[in-house]
């Protein structure tokens, strides 16, 4: 926990440990999957009931949104392998990254984890592969960016995409503006979600290529941790 919490090496944390350095690996790797397992029961896709009997005010007119998505990135060593530089390089970020969905319910709550992929991989590509849309219902509301080019998707599903209007004319309309603010003040919570999650060093520092392979997992305990811990919203904005 230590070292997800606060990032520390290995070196650092032998020390306080009074072990050696390769048996600290040794404990990380093999603990870590073993609490991903056990904290796994924390993340949950919850019934519709569940959703609407804790649906924010701030969501008013958009009752019918079952999950909010958005991506955030988690920035990585360079790999030595040239196939894996080119499926790890965002052009966004300009490094090397591992890019993950978030996906929440209005209130704030984790209820899905993908696995994460490269940094060079669309939003598009993401949302597809993570099976989320299976899981909505008929008619139901999926509020994302305008990065989320996923139409298509949505019409596949009979699912309602909430996505803020795109500027056309260097100008909105007053319709538009008003619903892009209505949307961009329901969908901050996303938002707040990622930042608690960035509050563990291990998914803020870049983390070097031997974790790679188990940032799956550490996402997993850190996102119900995230559930563990306080709500996103005080009760009186229910």
């Amino acid at each position: 926990m230590m070292k997800i919490k606060l990032g520390l090496s290995f070196s650092v944390l032998a020390i306080f440990f009074d072990l050696n350095v390769q048996t600290c690996s040794n404990y990380f790797f093999d603990t870590v999957s073993v609490l991903a397992q056990v904290l796994k029961c924390m993340i949950f896709w919850p019934d519709k009931e569940t959703i609407l009997k804790n649906m924010p005010k701030c969501f008013k007119g958009f009752e019918h949104t079952r999950v909010i998505l958005d991506g955030f990135e988690i920035p990585i060593q360079r790999s030595k392998c040239v196939r894996c530089r080119v499926r790890s390089y965002s052009h966004y970020k300009k490094k090397f990254t591992a890019k993950c969905l978030m996906i929440c319910t209005p209130s704030g709550f984790i209820c899905l984890i993908c696995r994460a992929c490269g940094g060079r991989a669309s939003d598009k590509f993401i949302t597809k592969h993570s099976g989320v849309l299976e899981l909505c219902d008929f008619g139901e509301g999926v509020m994302v960016d305008k990065g989320f080019a996923i139409d298509d998707e949505c019409d596949e599903f009979c699912l309602r995409l909430i996505r803020p209007p795109f500027l056309r004319k260097n100008k909105f309309s007053k319709s538009e503006s008003v619903q892009c603010a209505k949307i961009a003040r329901a969908r901050v919570h996303v938002e707040r979600v990622i930042q608690r999650v960035r509050e563990y060093a291990f998914l803020k520092n870049q983390v070097p290529w031997n974790l790679v392979p188990c940032l799956d997992d550490v996402l997993i305990i850190v996102s119900a941790l995230v559930n563990l811990g306080p709500p996103i919203l005080a009760n009186d904005r229910f």
